[in-house]
């Protein structure tokens, strides 16, 4: 997603500043990766593109139903934050703070900690990413599974990678 800035008050409304921030929506095998039984590929090409938006003064946040623990070290290395399932570690134990942080709840999650009505930018790579690429002025479906790939081309999102084994 493209957040909007500190300057900013909200994405959709009548004020925005000249850093266009970013947050990428990703799932929990995110776009910016293929999980493939154990192994994850990293889609270097979407990565690139992060890290630009970054490096051009955006904002870049992650948001995934996994974890946010588990994001976090991915997400520092190129800058992002995360907005994911909170959790609470106590005793070497790891409990959820809230519900799973999935579907409508995490385009909820999303708008309500970055206070905006709608985003810039979103990444999404599955159908279960349909809700937060809706709440995008610019919604771009990444390596998507067959019915994102279906839905990304009735909308006329942009559309990066083929992944044609991916979602069936």
């Amino acid at each position: 997603f493209m957040a909007p800035s500190a300057t900013t008050t909200s994405v959709g409304h009548s004020q925005r500043s000249s850093a266009r921030p970013i947050s990428p929506a990703l799932t929990s095998c995110p776009a910016i990766s293929s999980c493939t039984n154990s192994n994850t590929i990293r889609r270097e090409d979407v990565i690139a593109r992060l890290v630009a938006h970054r490096e051009q003064g955006a904002k870049v946040y992650i948001a995934s139903s996994v974890i946010e623990p588990f994001i976090e070290p991915f997400a520092e290395r190129i800058g992002a934050q995360t907005i994911g399932t909170p959790v609470e570690i106590r005793n070497g134990k790891i409990k959820m703070t809230s519900g799973l942080v999935a579907n409508e709840k995490k385009i909820e999650q999303v708008l309500s900690r970055l206070a905006v009505d709608r985003v810039d930018v979103a990444y999404g790579d599955t159908i279960l990413d349909v809700p937060m690429l809706e709440h995008a002025d610019h919604p771009v479906a990444v390596y998507p599974d067959e019915k994102l790939r279906k839905i990304a081309t009735e909308r006329g999102w942009e559309i990066i990678g083929n992944t044609q084994w991916y979602g069936k």
